[in-house]
């Protein structure tokens, strides 16, 4: 059914969808083929322990409507929150791109009051919107879309790969066909035990530290000390934004490329204070007039002038005509080469 997860564990419990159903007034129906359940319900019921919470159902962000129109047209249950679900809103259809019709709701979702509400968790989870419905008895439906470039069933499972604790990180489809998301999540429920899901990117100390707390009062134990886990997730958490910092580091090779400029067909320049002072104006010297020896003509002049913006200097290659375009690249390439080096050897 779903080709592109075959290394997730996939078991039947279709006795989950009938409890469900029952304690939430028909949800199941409602689901589209790649909507799931994921979170407390399905790890309560696993676990045996007492079904506490809300119903959360992530889908792809053009399934959204679909799932919440089912809710929005049943005398049960009555909207509560998110966006204004109504029977004009575009449906899903089976193929569909999401690209148009999903246009209308996307302008409704930047006025979500879910989405302004910080202290809500599924909101640091790759989510655009979510729409909430409870019925008579108070129970409460959430209806949580993806980021809207990610399409189908990934869409719906990257919320639930991003899930703080592994016991989350189950999803229920509409045909009873539980996924093991998470590692070690199935197993969990059968311990009634809290691990965190070191693979998600979003965790944050304090939030997870109070929803640990949350599942412990319901019942849910400690393989170790919370002390533990809160050195544990401060040491991920500093690693994490130390890749982030990695991640956004600036691309030596691109700040070069783009201060070395071809003016015109006789002129290249390199710009920027520290690039001027750290080169070895011989080393560029030597490229040049060694692509100028090719060509057999003359009259290379490098020469240096104050910026007219800022600090520093610029440095002018002169060359003389006889360069093709091709040429120029490949020249400045070089440059690019030569500059990168000398740079490299000065902060070494």
């Amino acid at each position: 059914m779903y080709p592109m997860l075959t290394e997730i564990k996939i078991i039947s419990v279709p006795y989950m969808l009938e409890i469900i159903d029952e304690m939430f007034d028909g949800a199941s129906p409602k689901m589209t083929e790649n909507a799931f359940i994921y979170g407390s319900t399905v790890n309560s019921i696993l676990s045996g322990l007492p079904l506490v919470g809300d119903l959360d159902i992530a889908t792809p962000a053009n399934e959204l409507i679909a799932v919440a129109k089912g809710f929005a047209n049943s005398p049960k249950w009555t909207q509560v929150d998110g966006p204004s679900i109504s029977e004009d809103d575009p449906t899903y259809q089976r193929g569909y791109t999401g690209a148009t019709n999903y246009a209308k709701m996307a302008i409704k979702m930047e006025t979500s009051s879910r989405r302004k509400k910080s202290d809500n968790y599924e909101m640091t989870l790759p989510v655009s919107t979510i729409v909430t419905f409870s019925d008579m008895r108070g129970k409460r439906v959430q209806i949580i879309g993806a980021d809207a470039n990610i399409k189908g069933p990934e869409g719906s499972l990257s919320i639930i790969q991003a899930v703080d604790i592994r016991i989350c990180g189950l999803a229920l489809n509409n045909q009873g066909d539980l996924l093991e998301v998470v590692p070690g999540g199935y197993e969990d429920c059968q311990k009634r035990e809290l691990n965190i899901n070191f693979t998600a990117k979003n965790l944050d100390l304090n939030r997870t530290l109070s929803r640990i707390n949350k599942y412990v009062g319901r019942g849910w134990k400690l393989p170790v000390s919370i002390e533990e886990i809160r050195q544990k997730l401060n040491a991920h958490v500093a690693e994490l934004e130390k890749t982030e910092k990695k991640k956004h580091k600036p691309d030596s090779h691109k700040i070069i490329f783009d201060s070395v400029d071809i003016i015109n067909p006789t002129t290249i320049i390199i710009h920027g204070k520290e690039l001027n002072e750290l080169m070895d104006t011989f080393d560029v010297a030597h490229i040049v007039n060694q692509a100028v020896n090719e060509r057999g003509i003359g009259g290379v002049r490098i020469n240096r002038e104050p910026v007219r913006h800022g600090e520093g200097v610029d440095t002018n290659i002169n060359l003389p005509k006889g360069f093709t375009t091709k040429s120029l690249t490949g020249l400045r390439d070089k440059i690019v080469e030569v500059l990168r080096y000398n740079i490299s050897k000065t902060k070494m």
